[in-house]
Parts: structure tokens; sequence; C-alpha cells
């Protein structure tokens, strides 16, 4: 199960730079507010920059990868032993949360291992999943919506919040809280046309990035919490009991 995470975008854990560091803290915090046990499962851990901030918080982690690539990143720049995809077992009731970013919409099948995760969860477990929320509202209300950026070849699965909340449902999740990041939509709308165009994605990226790190966090996490709620955002984000 390979994430297909980047540790490049901003924030430190013990000096290294890594991915989301703000947003990845959001996660966090949610987590902590509503469980006692901190044992967590990182499904498609990439580069292992959300287990590094875990373990600074205090929690036991695992993760789990499938890329030879970032298993050795995660070993060289964070000390994490994350375990080859193909090495790894779900052991059922053993975890107090399982995260999985980014990842289910490259599985073949998002079902099976939906249910591998509900099964590897104490009772009361909570499991954040986070995609990209496609076809939503404001892409689809832009300029640029007829060319589908957003559908790349490595995807083969496309969610919102509905689909993904069904998904879980089926698999026996409780959802109870919706989040979401800054729509990055918004600058097509306004005019910054970053489809095909690095250098402005760059720039939209870091303004993005500016708005991010300047929010108070709760305040950050009411604003995208809303987004959530209304459909909105580049990515369908869910925390749901087990």
């Amino acid at each position: 199960f390979s994430s297909r995470r980047r540790h490049t975008r901003y924030g430190t854990v013990t000096g290294v730079q890594t991915c989301a560091l703000p947003i990845w803290n959001d996660v966090y915090d949610v987590l902590e507010k509503n469980l006692e046990g901190r044992k967590i499962l990182d499904v498609g851990a990439g580069f292992g920059d959300f287990l590094a901030i875990g373990r600074e918080r205090g929690w036991d982690v695992t993760g789990t990868e499938d890329s030879e690539h970032a298993i050795k990143y995660a070993k060289d720049h964070f000390g994490l032993d994350i375990i080859h995809q193909s090495e790894f077992t779900f052991e059922e009731d053993a975890y107090d949360a399982v995260v999985s970013a980014f990842t289910f919409e490259h599985v073949e099948h998002p079902k099976e291992l939906a249910d591998q995760i509900h099964a590897c969860l104490k009772k009361d477990g909570v499991f954040y999943v986070c995609v990209p929320n496609d076809y939503n509202a404001l892409q689809m209300a832009t300029p640029q919506a007829d060319k589908k950026w957003w559908v790349t070849l490595p995807h083969i699965n496309f969610f919102n919040f509905e689909s993904l909340q069904s998904l879980l449902a089926e698999c026996g999740f409780i959802p109870f809280l919706r989040l979401t990041s800054f729509p990055m939509e918004m600058f097509l709308l306004m005019g910054w046309d970053y489809v095909g165009n690095s250098t402005v994605g760059r720039a939209c990226h870091w303004m993005r990035r500016s708005f991010d790190e300047r929010l108070p966090r709760n305040v950050r996490l009411e604003f995208y919490r809303a987004l959530a709620e209304k459909g909105f955002g580049r990515t369908a984000e869910v925390f749901a009991w087990a």
C-alpha cells in the first residue's frame, strides 16, 4: 500500500524537512482528543513524516509501505523501521488508531483494505483516511474543468466525501468528523492557472503554505471542518470509529 506523499513541503521534525507539518499535527490533535491509547499504524506511510511527528508526541508508531525508496528514506532521515507491505500482517485488535493518507486512490481493492484496517483496530479505535476530493463543485466550476487535470495515471479510484463515507460505513466504521485542506481550485477561479504550469503551481503552493502556517491551529481546524461539511476542499478526510 504505497503512499504518494511528498516529503519536501514544509516544516521540520528533528531538523528534517517534512510533509504538511501543521496538518499532521492537526490530525494528532483530533486523535489524542478522542483516544486514550497511543498505538498507531500508518498504512502507506510514505517517507515516514507522519510517524516521525507521532513518535515525538509519544506515540508507539508502526508503518507499512511498498516503496523501497520511501522505506530507505524513512530509515535514513527519521530512524524509522517501516515494514514492507509484502512482509506486513494485519493483526486483530492491535491498534488504537490507523491512518492512511493518499493511498486509497491507488489500491485495486479499497474495500478489502478498509476491512483489514477495521479488523486490526481495537474496540472504539479511530481510523483517519485522507484522499483527494475529486470532481468536487469547485473543480467543476473552474474554466479548466474540461481538462480534468486531477485525473492522473496512478489514481484508479476517485472519491468525494460521500463515496468515501459510504465505503467506510460498508466496512463497519462510524464517521464522526470531516476535515479537508486548502481548496487549490480557488487559485484557478482567481486567474492563477497552475494546470501544466509548474512555476505558477509553485507560487500557489507557497501561498497555500503561508495561509496554513499563519492560521492558529484551532482556527485552521474549524475553517477546514466548515469547508468539509459542505464538501469543499482539495482533500476528503474522514475520522471514523471502528
